[in-house]
């Protein structure tokens, strides 16, 4: 019998495979900075094609875990603590201010990323895990989960996910929707969205306080819509990118002082066993 050449692995089919994953990549990050801006576009509580309808979770805590039946379980930030927390960065120009002012004032924050802002600066995420910080998961385009098609969300996790890992050899177990706000905010349809993201074992972050620094109204008006009522805990949401956020930073050097001078203490959302909740984040091993 006459010898047979050894058959080729069938190249082309994963070339096309690559180059079509590449373009989804593209395009998915092109998304999001022409839709979205990598930050908050709309009210927060709204989002592209989100319409207002009766809260779904009028009642709940600002720290959401929904289990495989539906069931949702909330926890609130105990008595004298303050989760401080930073959505749609890291951005090149205003986390590294915010770190600073936290750094100086010896507070630590959580950092909910958009992934594609931590592939553009590895560094930054590096950073924020290395002085004491923590990373949750914001979406890789900063997309609406309540009005895109499952495979979009299920990629949107998991390609932040993994650009945290990339980054920082970390896995991130809290995640906060884009558009979302306080839990009196959360819509019917956004509560739908919330639980195939909590069945990929993800906890759900909202805030008790909104502060629309966003919305820039001044240095002053951040600090005061950034601090709890006498004596209660809060999880206190601000942005570290998607615009100018010269009055973030300088609210933060207000707020945080006085509120330690009270008794207040800084922390991230995991520090707080009182939760009773997963850790979320833990050391990953990266293959190379």
């Amino acid at each position: 019998m006459g010898k047979h050449a050894p058959r080729r692995p069938p190249r082309a089919h994963w070339v096309l495979l690559i180059l079509g994953s590449v373009a989804l990549f593209a395009a998915l990050s092109v998304h999001g900075l022409v839709t979205n801006g990598g930050g908050e576009g709309a009210r927060s509580g709204t989002g592209p094609g989100r319409t207002a309808a009766v809260p779904a979770l009028p009642d709940a805590g600002p720290v959401l875990r929904i289990g495989a039946a539906g069931r949702v379980d909330s926890a609130r930030m105990p008595a004298g603590s303050v989760a401080l927390t930073f959505d749609d960065g890291p951005d090149p120009r205003w986390t590294p201010q915010i770190l600073d002012v936290l750094r100086a004032h010896g507070a630590h924050a959580t950092f909910f990323v958009v992934g594609s802002r931590v592939n553009r600066y590895p560094d930054l995420a590096r950073r924020i895990v290395a002085e004491g910080h923590e990373l949750g998961v914001h979406t890789f385009t900063h997309a609406d989960l309540a009005v895109v098609p499952g495979w979009r969300r299920d990629l949107e996790l998991s390609l932040t996910r993994n650009a945290i890992a990339a980054a920082t050899g970390r896995t991130a177990r809290l995640m906060r929707p884009p558009y979302s706000s306080t839990p009196d905010a959360v819509t019917p349809a956004a509560l739908d969205a919330m639980r195939p993201v909590a069945a990929a074992g993800y906890l759900i972050v909202l805030a008790d306080l909104d502060t629309d620094d966003w919305r820039r109204p001044g240095a002053d008006a951040i600090a005061r819509a950034a601090t709890p009522p006498a004596g209660q805990g809060a999880v206190v949401m601000l942005h570290d990118s998607g615009g100018d956020r010269s009055q973030t930073v300088a609210a933060l050097d207000q707020a945080i002082p006085r509120l330690q001078a009270q008794g207040y203490r800084f922390v991230t959302v995991s520090e707080l066993r009182s939760l009773r909740l997963a850790e979320a984040v833990h050391p990953q091993t990266l293959r190379a």
